[in-house]
């Protein structure tokens, strides 16, 4: 083996001084330019939904029912729910508490 390296041909390397920061473009004129080609976004649309405060509550209760219902049935309970400040397993015992009282359903 020889000590001496060989020539790649590249010239003298140090001379080679960093390129200056690419300047980022104004993020308005960006959105112009591609609303003037007729770009469409993927970014997802804001949501008409107000969003509701969540309704899980530490309570105790540990047993699931699982129901079948019509949509329009299902947001009249949460609506119901939501007007009232009640859990989801809270407006249920009361619903059958009513039921019980009526006599309308056996224990």
């Amino acid at each position: 083996m020889t000590s001496k390296r060989s020539d790649l041909g590249l010239g003298d390397l140090g001379r080679i001084e960093p390129s200056p920061p690419a300047q980022r473009p104004d993020p308005q004129a960006v959105r112009a330019a591609a609303e003037a080609v007729g770009f469409v976004s993927r970014a997802p649309a804001p949501s008409a939904k107000p969003s509701r405060r969540p309704r899980r509550r530490r309570t105790g209760r540990t047993a699931q029912v699982s129901i079948r219902l019509r949509p329009e049935t299902l947001q009249a309970f949460y609506d119901y729910c939501d007007a009232n400040d009640l859990g989801l397993g809270e407006a249920f015992e009361r619903a059958l508490a009513l039921l019980l009282a009526e006599g309308k359903c056996q224990d």
